[in-house]
């Protein structure tokens, strides 16, 4: 019993701790009151994570042709189409994409200044993941697999890789040999990002509870942002309980 009580009081603590750190980074900045009546709001530059079927299944010509009209009439300038998950190897068998040129071709034809990104991803195995970034061999497949995907008529590459902790300087190897390979091209690098911490110590409560979610710190986040040309910041599922405080962390992230 005593224990029970000690796990139990231990949890409350953690629990607790966490509430001050999130109070109190977002309480200089509870001065958002987003217009709600808006349907949306954009600075230009909006994405979307688009289902494997695009590329795993056929499709009409006017499926296609209503999906570009669709991303287009919504603003869309990225479209990440997931291709596969990587093998642990750091490929991905092409098996998987079988219409993906078929995909770009077609949505190109009716939005063609839309960006389409082949969304490459995996859980790593600090996450429970068979991925392991600490793989030399590994790291360099995926970058063959990226320019493979480049050939076949992609705008980009989107790598959605986790749990990528702060300070790991494999995933930044990753992304500088990923931007060597495209060179000079108009290809774009793209990262799917952990949020900013609100304040110091954040990501270290975060990984008390959680493996696959938490915060990069600023020094990271900089790095990381020094070596793609995107981020796209994985805002959803913060369990925020009200809009506006969901709001006001968008607004300072």
């Amino acid at each position: 019993m005593r224990r029970l009580g000690f796990i139990r009081i231990r949890l409350l603590l953690l629990g607790a701790s966490a509430a001050v750190i999130l109070v109190s980074a977002a309480y200089p900045y509870l001065s958002f009151r987003g217009d709600l009546s808006k349907k949306y709001h954009t600075q230009g530059q909006n994405a979307l994570w688009m289902a494997h079927h695009w590329v795993g299944e056929e499709h009409t010509p006017q499926e296609y042709l209503d999906l570009a009209l669709h991303l287009k009439q919504h603003d869309i300038t990225d479209a990440f189409f997931h291709v596969g998950p990587l093998n642990p190897d750091g490929t991905i068998d092409q098996a998987r994409y079988p219409y993906a040129a078929q995909l770009i071709h077609n949505v190109k034809r009716y939005f063609p200044e839309l960006r389409i990104q082949a969304w490459v991803g995996q859980v790593e195995r600090k996450g429970g993941g068979p991925l392991d970034l600490s793989d030399e061999q590994v790291r360099a497949n995926i970058v063959s697999t990226a320019a493979g995907l480049l050939d076949l008529g992609f705008d980009g590459i989107h790598y959605n890789i986790e749990p990528v902790y702060s300070g790991d300087d494999h995933f930044i190897d990753l992304l500088r040999s990923t931007k060597q390979m495209a060179g000079a091209s108009d290809n774009v690098l793209s990262v799917a990002s952990d949020e900013l911490e609100p304040c110091w110590g954040a990501e270290r409560v975060v990984r008390i509870f959680a493996n696959q979610a938490g915060f990069w710190n600023r020094a990271y986040y900089l790095e990381v942002a020094a070596h793609v040309d995107q981020m796209a910041v994985m805002m959803y599922d913060t369990a925020l309980p009200a809009d506006w405080l969901f709001g006001t962390l968008v607004q300072w992230e």
